[in-house]
């Protein structure tokens, strides 16, 4: 790849996360040598703006936050619901809904999905910590939902 710029902006929905931008004339793939446009544009990460939730809580707003691991003595203490029975592969929104709306529900203002279908949360002092393991690879999350040992985190707001 001849590369002759790249340039990083910060996003408006997730100021830790960038977008990047880059410049280049030509890409040789495999030997084939693709033209591009003058730029070709993208995001290093999995994070989206703020979301609405749907429902009973429609005036409420989700704000992704990342994917994060976790270990068994838990970043976010406490299981919530596990909706794991009821997951609707086609439509993990529901899902996270449904996650934000129990949060709610006890006033938690943070929550995580984990396993696809686990929702996580607890209070502001017990979930302070979910990102004291690190941030995990985007491969270990999915359409908004973290897989085992990996928690999506959400901020009400």
């Amino acid at each position: 790849m001849a590369l002759d710029d790249i340039s990083f902006k910060e996003s408006p929905c997730c100021k830790s996360i960038h977008s990047f931008i880059i410049r280049t004339s030509r890409i040789s793939v495999s030997g084939t040598i693709v033209q591009l446009g003058s730029e070709t544009t993208g995001l290093n990460n999995v994070c989206a703006c703020p979301k609405r939730l749907t429902g009973n809580h429609s005036n409420n707003i989700v704000e992704p936050i990342g994917c994060y691991k976790d270990k068994s003595a838990r970043a976010i203490p406490v299981l919530l619901y596990n909706f794991r029975g009821a997951i609707d592969w086609y439509h993990m929104d529901n899902t996270i809904n449904d996650c934000a709306k129990k949060a709610q529900e006890i006033g938690f203002k943070l929550f995580g999905v984990q396993y696809y279908g686990e929702c996580w949360s607890g209070s502001a002092d017990d979930v302070a910590q979910y990102d004291r393991y690190g941030s995990a690879p985007p491969k270990n999350c999915w359409n908004g939902v973290g897989k085992l040992w990996t928690n999506y985190v959400y901020k009400i707001v």
